[in-house]
């Protein structure tokens, strides 16, 4: 039971939130609601399925409207984690009221939330003694029911293994960092990475042996990486690793340096690992799919040509290689040499 619902779950913070009676949700600036709970769903008398996309003011009587909107748009001007509250009327059916206090926090600015974080109380409900602590405790609960979601979010952008970021969130960022380089005007390149061989270390070693070969070659290709890249486990042995500003000899460089840094210890009881690398620089009219199509074609081809390569797209004949003892050292390009 405790490895089903242990707190480095993702699933243990969603649970806890909907489980509890914390009435809560994550709106837009405009009021566009995306995320609920259960007792937000009970207080509005809204189906959950009903609430999902649907804009908090139309769940508000026409004469509160107004200054619900005012109340958003301060908000979202108001310095990150201050609390805000406000009371509206919900309209339950045609003839029925419920007076509700929201409490709301801003984290439109949150890349883990982006969005208004609100509690929703019912007044009636808090003339008893029980309910008016709750209110008195409400800008906490919002508070922990935001960190909450925000671990959650973080959670499920990362690989368990490896603590890279995972598949999701590197799709999320090359579609990003596409669009940001069309805007621009500035070049974008792309590099796969597939350790060679990996197979045989399980086949050999054990699968408990290869999940500590592929947390160690994370690391050292992470510390390769420069702020404002990422590198994500892409799945399996593999990996992906964008490079927003940086050309195709940008890249075949840090690829060089990624090549040295994975091979220039053996690990214990495997030896030496090495990796294949395919790079590409993103084309004019390119998207994501394009663009990660040519950087797989290029690991298809260095994967071809032997281990421990790397090929640039739109290269023929023999890999490019560097030299080990003038390519780039791993501390030269973190620090931008």
């Amino acid at each position: 039971m405790t490895d089903r619902l242990s707190l480095d779950s993702p699933f243990f913070f969603r649970a806890a939130v909907e489980s509890s009676f914390i009435a809560l949700l994550v709106v837009d600036a405009d009021g566009t609601i995306r995320y609920y709970t259960p007792e937000a769903a009970r207080i509005t008398r809204n189906p959950g399925a009903e609430l999902a996309h649907k804009s908090l003011l139309a769940l508000l009587h026409p004469d509160d409207v107004t200054s619900a909107k005012a109340y958003l748009e301060t908000l979202a001007q108001t310095d990150p984690g201050r609390s805000m509250s406000f009371a509206a009327r919900c309209v339950l059916t045609d003839s029925e009221v419920r007076w509700v206090d929201f409490s709301g926090v801003n984290r439109l600015d949150d890349p883990e939330i982006e969005g208004i974080v609100l509690t929703l109380s019912d007044r009636a409900e808090q003339l008893t003694a029980e309910n008016a602590l709750w209110r008195a405790a409400s800008e906490e609960h919002c508070r922990r029911a935001a960190i909450a979601l925000q671990e959650l979010t973080q959670k499920a952008k990362r690989d368990q293994l490896t603590g890279l970021p995972n598949r999701n969130s590197f799709e999320e960022r090359l579609a990003l960092e596409v669009e940001r380089s069309q805007q621009l005007g500035r070049p974008l390149a792309l590099a796969l990475l597939d350790i060679d061989h990996f197979k045989e270390v399980n086949d050999l070693h054990g699968h408990l042996t290869g999940d500590r070969a592929l947390v160690e070659v994370a690391e050292r290709l992470f510390r390769t990486v420069r702020d404002g890249e990422l590198l994500a486990r892409y799945g399996g042995d593999e990996f992906a690793w964008i490079l927003p500003g940086a050309t195709i000899e940008d890249a075949w460089q840090a690829a060089e340096c990624a090549l040295h840094a994975v091979k220039a210890t053996e690990l214990p009881g495997i030896g030496a690992l090495t990796v294949s690398i395919g790079v590409t620089q993103m084309a004019d009219g390119q998207g994501p799919t394009e663009l990660f199509g040519d950087a797989d074609a290029a690991l298809y081809q260095a994967k071809r040509q032997g281990r421990d390569p790397t090929v640039c797209h739109g290269d023929e004949g023999e890999p490019r290689r560097g030299s080990a003892t003038t390519g780039p050292t791993t501390s030269d390009r973190r620090a931008g040499t």
